[in-house]
């Protein structure tokens, strides 16, 4: 729970670092660095990828699209998973929920597909 709470965390600060060097960027004025930027997006990829898109800004520079983008799907995919793989196992009677299987449940889900 604590790792969660961290990645959201970072997901705020990443996005509120790029809104705040987005506005400095407008009025001229100092910049945060962007390696603070680029390092503030591997604990914080999807809030790199919201503050990005959400405030236009570097949409156009390679390292920043590869960086927020490599490390938001990293955050999204196993929040995917878990999401699938719990409709999926309650869909078939497999246990109260994602959080109290054991490994043999799976197992015993994935050969009921088969």
């Amino acid at each position: 729970m604590l790792i969660i709470i961290l990645i959201i965390l970072f997901d705020i600060l990443a996005y509120a670092f790029y809104g705040v060097d987005k506005k400095r960027a407008k009025n001229g004025e100092w910049r945060i660095p962007e390696r603070v930027l680029l390092l503030l997006s591997v604990p914080g990829g999807v809030g790199a990828l919201l503050g990005m898109y959400g405030f236009r800004h570097k949409t156009k520079k390679t390292r920043f699209l590869v960086v927020a983008w490599t490390f938001g799907l990293l955050q999204i995919i196993p929040v995917v998973v878990y999401v699938v793989l719990f409709f999926l196992m309650m869909s078939h009677g497999f246990g109260e929920g994602v959080e109290s299987l054991s490994l043999e449940d799976i197992r015993s889900f994935f050969k009921a597909l088969e």
